[in-house]
């Protein structure tokens, strides 16, 4: 198996596109528990 070589420039965008998907994702995880959490106390 060859492996691509990223140029520095390619490998920065990966790590932010990266980062930015973590965000997103955390945030959804956050905003279901926070919905979760509100259905609970609220005895729905």
């Amino acid at each position: 198996m060859t492996k691509i070589k990223l140029t520095a420039e390619q490998q920065r965008k990966r790590k932010n596109r990266n980062l930015a998907l973590l965000i997103v994702l955390f945030g959804l995880v956050g905003l279901f528990y926070g919905i979760t959490m509100i259905r609970l106390a609220g005895g729905a």
